[in-house]
Formats: structure tokens, C-alpha cells, sequence
């Protein structure tokens, strides 16, 4: 079963895997306290957490059409 979250995410998954730059920035805009809160709590670092974060989105967009399923992002 799905959260109400990851149900609003889906069609930004669909499209940001179709290169839609805006929906991929949607992404960012819903998950970037999620994934900054995580690499913080690996860094114990801000200025890295946000390093690590950038980083990750970086990745996500060069590679998102590799992800096979959406609800895996």
C-alpha cells in the first residue's frame, strides 16, 4: 500500500524519467529535507549533508531512466 506521499510523487517520477527537467525539480522541492535529513545524519556535517544531497539528485537525474520501478525511487 502506498502513502498518500509517494502516490503524489509517482506521475514526477513518470515524467522526470521522460527528462521532464520540471517535474525532476518538483522531486527536489518534496524530497529535499528527506534526503538532506538522511545525509546529515551520516555526515554530522551541514555543509556536507548539503554537499552529499546535491550530489545525490545529481546522480538520480543522469541515471532515473535506468530505474525500472517508479516506486523504487
Amino acid at each position: 500500500m502506498l502513502l498518500t506521499n509517494e502516490q503524489q510523487i509517482l506521475p514526477d517520477i513518470a515524467l522526470a524519467k521522460r527528462g521532464d527537467k520540471i517535474a525532476f525539480t518538483r522531486l527536489i522541492e518534496q524530497l529535499t529535507n528527506t534526503v538532506g535529513s538522511i545525509a546529515l545524519a551520516i555526515t554530522k556535517e551541514l555543509d556536507s549533508s548539503k554537499d552529499v544531497s546535491q550530489k545525490v539528485f545529481i546522480k538520480v537525474w543522469r541515471e532515473i531512466e535506468q530505474l525500472k520501478e517508479n516506486i523504487s525511487f
